[in-house]
């Protein structure tokens, strides 16, 4: 996983309210999104074609439904922004060709799995190997278009299930110290990384916690100063580390 990147959690199985991320872009200001999905169940395909189109103004959604496709594909036409690739499609080792695929492309465009899996140490060995992002698929319709939102800006989403699964040692950071910059955070700020680390958006952690959304924003800032993170993941890596299991107040 790209390190560098910007990178942001959410709760891949929370509905609700569309996440503010997704709203700029659906609004049509940028320009025509190409997406591939590459799943071989064409019930899913037409499914995620769907919320796409609907969600991603003049987005084209080109499909195929095994690697030999995608291949067969990229020796005429590469250039797209996202690639949503399902894990079980019909192989003999899927992890193997994951990691060979994810070597193909070398970084060029970031990929997405999603998967009926929802053991959350196979999602974190996923995102290891280098895709930006694993949905679900239970999950809903407005979390995956967040997702997908997030990793076209250039952040990895993280399902709240999977976080745990990391240590600060994924993103480079040394045990010793952390302690203090917990101890360093106000109660306040406590309150947030909490529930930031349970996979709150900034929304549902002012409306948790009687705040404006602006007032969230300026203590997650202040968090990830005080912990010496690049940005949410990281803070709520650690503090899964502290809060195990308490997503709520």
């Amino acid at each position: 996983m790209d390190n560098q990147s910007e990178v942001r959690k959410v709760d891949a199985g929370r509905s609700g309210e569309m996440p503010d991320g997704a709203k700029s872009r659906i609004a049509g200001s940028d320009p025509m999104l190409r997406f591939l999905i590459a799943d071989d169940h064409v019930f899913m395909r037409l499914g995620t074609k769907s919320v796409l189109t609907e969600n991603f103004d003049g987005a084209e959604v080109v499909e195929a439904s095994c690697y030999d496709d995608i291949y067969r594909l990229f020796i005429h036409d590469d250039d797209f922004d996202l690639i949503l690739l399902d894990l079980k499609m019909p192989r003999d080792d899927s992890l193997e060709d994951l990691k060979k695929f994810l070597r193909r492309i070398d970084g060029q465009t970031p990929v997405v799995a999603y998967s009926a899996i929802e053991n959350p140490f196979e999602m974190a060995h996923v995102l290891r190997l280098g895709c930006r992002g694993f949905i679900p698929k239970s999950a809903a319709p407005s979390a995956f278009v967040h997702a997908i939102d997030l990793v076209l800006k250039g952040e990895t989403y993280i399902p709240s299930k999977a976080v745990e699964c990391f240590t600060v040692w994924d993103f480079g950071h040394r045990e010793s110290g952390v302690q203090k910059r917990m101890d360093s955070l106000t109660p306040r700020q406590r309150d947030v990384l909490q529930l930031l680390s349970g996979g709150r958006s900034n929304k549902e952690i002012g409306r948790e916690l009687n705040m404006l959304e602006g007032t969230v924003k300026v203590h997650v800032k202040a968090i990830l100063r005080s912990l010496k993170v690049q940005n949410r993941t990281q803070a709520a890596v650690l503090g899964a580390g502290h809060y195990p299991g308490r997503g709520n107040i």
